[in-house]
């Protein structure tokens, strides 16, 4: 028996992603400012993940989180080996 739905296609699946990342850098993905993010190739990001950034500072979280969605992902590895370059926006 296929229990799959076929409404299923209409949506989109996607993977939560939790990263640390600097306070400065923190600060202006929050703003806006900040939209993209060079991350290693070592997870499987795909357009519409969720990434979970956590704010990271001396060793230690902080406690604040901002999510964003990845919109666009560009292989860089020509010029940073092993890198993505994510494109993302708040949500």
């Amino acid at each position: 028996m296929n229990t799959s739905n076929k409404n299923d296609h209409k949506f989109p699946r996607f993977k939560i992603h939790r990263l640390k990342i600097c306070p400065i850098f923190f600060e202006k993905v929050c703003k806006g400012l900040k939209t993209a993010e060079l991350r290693k190739a070592d997870r499987d990001y795909q357009i519409n993940d969720i990434l979970i950034l956590l704010e990271y500072n001396n060793d230690m979280y902080t406690g604040r989180t901002v999510q964003v969605k990845i919109i666009d992902i560009c292989d860089v590895d020509q010029y940073a080996p092993n890198y993505l370059l994510l494109s993302i926006k708040l949500v």
